[in-house]
């Protein structure tokens, strides 16, 4: 029995077709994906036209002309094939590829696999190795790869890893990652990815070496970048692994500074190299290559950023080293010279009253030494005519009769006139305020006598003047308030004005009211106005007078009233009212409504505060009490004046638009019975 089984590799000229057994794509390249199959006796003829695919309703037409041989896909498959091998009775059949071999022994053509691929446990399919492994010298079985060696999936052989790779479960090559590398192929394991060396570093996965950090880097943490160095560090060659810390007085502000500079004079580095700060006050630095800033001796100071340091004026002094400034010397001592470490104490009789002085001062006539601090007075009652004393001892009292006025007298003197002595402190005293004296060496002082005053120290006393009176300490003239006066020129107290008058402050006489105005009080600064409805003609006034009946005022602080006018009457004498519309009033100083009379009949008054009433016209009535007058309804007239109403025309006869006479609207031969309201004429023949 011969059975063929074709490869896809002769399928290439005929339509793409799946297999019944399998299902896999035509594409994959396994020999059983796309077959046809037909089994002939070693007697029966070949016939191609026979072969069949295995699904049955699918059948394949060959033209024998394409049944020849063609040439192989590649060698592997060239080597597959053993002509020798072919049954005579069956002919090669290929299609631009490589037919397998053919097994003699039972007569049957068995599939031969291609490199990558074994043959299933049916013998009649092909299958990839998998990955990790390759075909065995025999096509039944796949052997693992050696180490350092993989493959993927239907490989033919295994790929040894590279250089910068390892080997990983034999199925991939891994790269190794930055920061390590491997400079040799067929490795496995990330374990034979080495560390670079310090200096050194691996940026990339899958490095064969490692780069060199240049001058002013360091590896990172991981050795994959170079760094730069960062500010305050340095590193001046290639290949280290880290940066060093600038020196003492040296900084880098940049990165990736391969030297640092030096700070200027009066300055010195950060901690972090990163900055010159200037040297604190106390301290100075005076190298231009850099370096610490340093203390100041004593007896110096430096201010801040110094390069130097100054010797301590004279009068100052500094004791510790490392200090921004001098001290002063306390009073009581002194320094002469520059650069004091220490001040020195004054001699007996000299002083130094303030800090910070270079020299002392010799105490002056009048005063004395205390405690070399300061000089001080001889107190009041005591005096000291000679310099450089030391100690009160040295003020003496002044003889009886005479004083040492003041503190630091040199000499006593007599009391002045306004002065008086006081023999308790030994002292001349101004004579206090109210008081005076006018003589000399005067044990006390006067008083000043009603009206006058003095200020302290006076020799005499002064008189107040009008509007003024003295206050009770005698010490001030005080003007007299509101509502009081003082009219002596020799002084004398404040009096109150009478009721009916007033005056302002420091007024030396009284003003009387006037017209108007009134005050029934003493003692007032200003008089009141007259309220509404009242007045006061006269200056003086003490109160106000009511207006009389049918007058008024009505503003405040008038000095008359006013006669309510024709037309209208007094009310609350505060105003004057209008009669109303349709009464008048034609008298002035009337008082209360009462005083307005209503229009005779035929008359009106129009509008409020009439004087008199005006009678109707022709054509026009006014009943009694009316307001104004009415014009005749139509059909009605009245030619007369004063009548409270009209006439009705007679029939026949209109009113006209006057309202003044009845006329005849018809014309001859015509008449109308409308007795007064239209023409409405008829014919006089017309029943």
């Amino acid at each position: 029995m011969v059975r063929i089984v074709t490869s896809s590799s002769a399928r290439k000229d005929f339509p793409q077709q799946r297999s019944s057994s399998s299902g896999k794509d035509p594409g994959s390249g396994g020999l059983a994906e796309l077959s046809w199959v037909k089994t002939w006796s070693t007697k029966e003829k070949y016939d191609p036209s026979l072969l069949r695919f295995t699904r049955p309703h699918e059948q394949l037409h060959f033209n024998p002309e394409q049944l020849k041989l063609a040439p192989c896909d590649n060698e592997e498959q060239k080597d597959l094939l053993h002509e020798d091998n072919i049954p005579h009775e069956a002919e090669r059949v290929v299609s631009r590829g490589c037919f397998r071999q053919f097994n003699l022994a039972d007569k049957e053509l068995v599939v031969k696999c291609p490199a990558g691929k074994i043959r299933d446990s049916t013998g009649n399919t092909c299958e990839d190795c998998p990955a990790g492994k390759k075909r065995g010298i025999s096509d039944n079985d796949c052997i693992p790869c050696n180490s350092g060696w993989m493959s993927a999936a239907g490989a033919s052989v295994c790929t040894e890893c590279p250089v910068g790779r390892y080997e990983l479960s034999m199925t991939s090559c891994e790269q190794c990652p930055a920061g390590k590398y491997n400079d040799q192929t067929g490795q496995s394991g990330d374990s034979s990815c080495k560390v670079c060396a310090e200096g050194y570093i691996a940026a990339s996965e899958g490095s064969e070496t490692c780069t060199q950090c240049q001058p002013g880097e360091e590896p990172n943490s991981d050795n994959t970048a170079c760094d730069p160095c960062v500010a305050g560090r340095y590193q001046p060659e290639q290949g280290k692994e880290t940066c060093l810390l600038c020196g003492v007085g040296t900084i880098t502000v940049t990165t990736g500074r391969d030297k640092c500079d030096p700070c200027e004079q009066g300055q010195e580095a950060n901690v972090e190299r990163t900055a010159c700060v200037d040297c604190v006050a106390g301290k100075f630095q005076s190298s231009a290559d850099g370096g610490a800033c340093q203390d100041c001796e004593p007896g110096t100071y430096s201010a801040l950023k110094s390069s130097d340091c100054t010797k301590c004026s004279a009068g100052y002094y500094q004791e510790n080293s490392g200090q921004g400034s001098c001290v002063e010397c306390p009073s009581g001592k002194f320094s002469g010279a520059e650069g004091a470490t220490q001040c020195s104490e004054c001699e007996a009789g000299h002083v130094t009253e303030t800090e910070g002085l270079s020299e002392c001062t010799e105490c002056p006539v009048g005063q004395y030494e205390l405690s070399k601090t300061s000089c001080e007075k001889c107190p009041a009652g005591k005096y000291n005519d000679q310099t450089g004393q030391s100690g009160e001892s040295s003020c003496e009292d002044c003889a009886e009769g005479y004083v040492a006025a003041s503190e630091g007298s040199e000499t006593c003197t007599q009391c002045l006139p306004g002065t008086y002595e006081n023999r308790k402190d030994k002292a001349c005293e101004n004579c206090p305020a109210g008081y005076y004296q006018a003589a000399a060496g005067q044990l006390s002082c006067d008083p000043c006598e009603d009206g006058e005053i003095s200020a302290e120290g006076a020799t005499t006393c002064t008189q107040c003047d009008k509007g003024q009176e003295a206050n009770v300490e005698r010490t001030a003239c005080v003007d007299c308030g509101a509502g009081k006066f003082q009219s002596s020129a020799n002084g004398g107290a404040c009096q109150d004005c009478e009721a009916g008058s007033y005056s302002a402050v420091k007024s030396s006489e009284c003003t009387k009211c006037s017209p108007g105005y009134y005050q029934e009080n003493s003692g007032q600064g200003s008089c009141v106005e007259c309220p509404s409805g009242k007045f006061s003609s006269a200056e003086g006034a003490t109160e106000c007078s009511e207006c009389e009946v049918g007058h008024m005022t009505e503003t405040e602080g008038l000095s008359e009233c006013t006669e309510c006018p024709v037309g209208q009457y007094e009310l609350s004498t505060t105003s004057c009212e209008k009669c109303p519309a349709g009464k008048y009033n034609d008298q002035t100083g009337q008082s209360g409504e009462t005083s307005c009379e209503v229009c005779a009949d035929g008359y009106v008054a129009a509008s409020e505060g009439s004087e008199t009433c005006i009678q109707c016209q022709p054509g026009t009535y006014a009943a009694y009490k009316t307001r104004a007058c009415k014009v005749c309804e139509e059909g009605n007239v009245q030619p007369n004046t004063g009548t409270v109403s009209c006439n009705v025309c007679p029939t026949g006869t209109v009113s006209n638009e006057e309202r003044t006479e009845c006329t005849t609207p018809c014309n001859p031969g015509w008449f109308s019975q409308n007795g007064g309201l239209g023409p409405n004429c008829k014919p006089c023949d017309a029943k």
